[in-house]
């Protein structure tokens, strides 16, 4: 429904439908007796700054938090929906109160990038940087009309505006193509990211477009370098890498998931994947392949505990009982001496409580897992659940429904501040049904 250089997998798909359906009612927002424990900071306008934030939000140092519209701001650019927008949210200053919107940057679809789908990270100088799945180069062959994609910087000019530069702009091949997922930022200033397409161009399970590839840039004197890590060859490596961000360990290996191929000749769920400095190099390794049955579709990026145990969550698989595709699970994969890592399942979701489960989890100091479902809950509006062990056994407990808060759909998973509140945005409802950015107190 949306302009794409290759069909997306079948759940975002179902996603963007359901979220387009849902955000053409607008709910009143209602506030219950528990209301102290979930808030609605802010409601998307649905103008200057934009609607449906597929990604979640980020912190910086001072406690505003960064989020992007992937749709909406600038109707008059290259896309009908909207080419969408970058918003800040600051607390109040009393510490009570609402939360204020300012618009950073609204995208034009041409030179400046569009349709922002990944999280925002940011630097101590206050510096956002992100990524435009679209947008950048279009006029070449390879990228026009809608262009490849931009890596883009937001700096404040200390008159309240806002400046972007842009980082890099994608060419369609070896550097990359559609770049969905959002950025991190290692010690020395470098970003990590994936994108969506491009890489390996000519790879025997790929289309024409390519199957993605994980890249690095680095800045320097005279401006930033892009170097591709790796390009996915669509085999038990995987393709199309779109989760929300990469994780980075202290070693400076990276840790991502794709959402096809894998278990290639079945039913190409997608893998997890770890991309690690060798050399002069770096090297790809393959720690988990996803069959249907123990996961399907891992849009949500990764999270590392202390231990370096990842977790993470795949929307669709697990035995079709309920949902066609499985209704999604929770899982742990953890390294060892063989270097492929066993999978522990912490928890099928099924139809008759929370499903799809989706986005990036977060882990807090007692092991506990914290996440979003897309589905289930009163009105199946979807709302937050948390994953811990009880007695030696991991245990399911349905925190919060956004039902009876008017906001549903969240797809961009959730971050954590000091005092371990969680926040995170869902991509319809809210008093304008453009999407909402919301507090959990746990």
């Amino acid at each position: 429904m949306h302009r794409q250089m290759r069909p997306l997998t079948r759940q975002f798909l179902r996603t963007l439908r359901a979220a387009f359906i849902l955000g053409t009612f607008t709910v009143a927002l209602a506030m219950g007796a528990d209301a102290q424990t979930l808030q609605v900071l802010y409601s998307l306008q649905g103008t200057n700054d934009g609607y449906f934030p597929y990604a979640g939000v980020t912190f910086d140092s001072a406690g505003n938090l960064y989020g992007a519209s992937t749709y909406g701001g600038t109707y008059n650019c290259s896309s009908n929906e909207g080419c969408g927008a970058i918003f800040e949210l600051s607390p109040p200053a009393s510490g009570t109160g609402s939360w204020t919107e300012t618009v950073l940057h609204t995208f034009s679809g041409g030179s400046d990038g569009g349709n922002p789908f990944g999280n925002l990270v940011t630097d101590a100088a206050g510096n956002v940087y992100g990524t435009a799945r679209y947008g950048g180069n279009t006029t070449s062959a390879t990228c026009k009309p809608w262009g490849c994609g931009v890596v883009f910087e937001l700096s404040p000019t200390g008159t309240g505006s806002w400046t972007e530069t842009i980082l890099h702009t994608f060419s369609g091949g070896r550097d990359g193509n559609q770049p969905s997922a959002g950025l991190i930022r290692d010690s020395a200033g470098n970003l990590y990211s994936t994108a969506l397409a491009g890489g390996a161009l000519n790879a025997a399970n790929c289309e024409s477009v390519g199957c993605g590839v994980v890249f690095k840039l680095s800045p320097g004197p005279t401006g930033w370098t892009e170097t591709e890590l790796y390009a996915f060859q669509g085999l038990k490596d995987g393709a199309y890498p779109f989760a929300a961000s990469l994780a980075l360990d202290s070693a400076g290996n990276l840790y991502g998931t794709t959402t096809e191929a894998g278990d290639y000749v079945g039913c190409s769920c997608g893998s997890v994947f770890e991309v690690s400095p060798s050399g002069s190099g770096w090297k790809e390794t393959t720690l988990h392949i996803f069959d249907g049955m123990n996961g399907n579709d891992p849009f949500g990026g990764l999270s590392l505990d202390s231990a370096g145990n990842l977790y993470g969550t795949t929307v669709n698989g697990g035995p079709p009982l309920d949902c066609d595709e499985g209704c999604g699970e929770a899982f742990e994969l953890s390294p060892s001496s063989s270097g492929y890592w066993p999978e522990s399942r912490l928890h099928l979701f099924s139809q008759n409580s929370a499903y799809n489960p989706s986005g990036s989890i977060v882990i807090d100091s007692a092991g506990d897992v914290y996440g979003v479902f897309e589905g289930g809950g009163p009105g199946n509006n979807g709302g937050i659940y948390r994953v811990s062990q009880v007695t030696g056994a991991w245990e399911l407990t349905e925190l919060f429904s956004f039902e009876r808060y008017g906001v549903n759909l969240p797809l961009g998973g959730l971050t954590s501040d000091a005092a371990g509140n969680l926040y995170g945005t869902t991509a319809a409802g809210g008093t304008h049904s453009a999407g909402a950015i919301f507090e959990y107190i746990p």
